[in-house]
């Protein structure tokens, strides 16, 4: 967890540095968050900001380095047997992203999120936080960007979480 903390950290802050953004993207994303798991019957509304660094091609096609951090706007609901429950996420993700252009484009994009999720239970807030797998594809057309991701649980007990986002990218 601190080592992953630690590459969140470094790379923000390469991503920030003057020399960088030149090669740079970001923006902000609003997300529909789903959680794999028959406990929670309705998706949270999440909304985060996005940074990316162009770092080489391959072929044509720009490979880069991207970050992504979000937290619950809006809770969802859930259930346990006859109890209520309210839910959020707050997700941190590293990236590798490949894009098959610079301004409308199809982007694919690999790497590790870590995850906390908060449960509101009577009043009562318990969290849990796990790190895994993440994944997704999206399009890009003129300054918005609609994505698809999946936040792998960190082992087979632990629920996936899908987020269908809109972002819009401000360079």
């Amino acid at each position: 967890m601190k080592q992953f903390i630690l590459l969140v950290s470094l790379i923000t802050t390469t991503l920030f540095s003057h020399s960088v953004m030149a090669n740079g993207y970001w923006g902000i994303k609003a997300a529909m968050v789903n959680v794999d798991a028959a406990a929670y019957s309705s998706d949270a509304i999440n909304v985060g900001i996005f940074l990316g660094v162009d770092v080489t091609e391959i072929g044509s096609s720009p490979l880069a380095v991207e970050v992504d951090f979000n937290t619950t706007l809006i809770q969802g609901d859930g259930s346990a047997g006859p109890i209520g429950f309210d839910w959020g996420t707050q997700t941190s993700a590293v990236y590798a992203a490949l894009r098959t252009g610079n301004d409308d484009y199809l982007k694919f994009k690999l790497g590790l999120h870590n995850t906390k999720t908060s449960v509101e239970l009577s009043g009562n807030t318990s969290s849990g936080s796990g790190t895994g797998l993440a994944y997704g594809i999206s399009f890009k057309f003129s300054d918005y960007e609609i994505e698809y991701t999946v936040l792998n649980g960190e082992d087979s007990n632990d629920a996936d979480i899908s987020l269908i986002s809109l972002g819009f990218h401000f360079n």
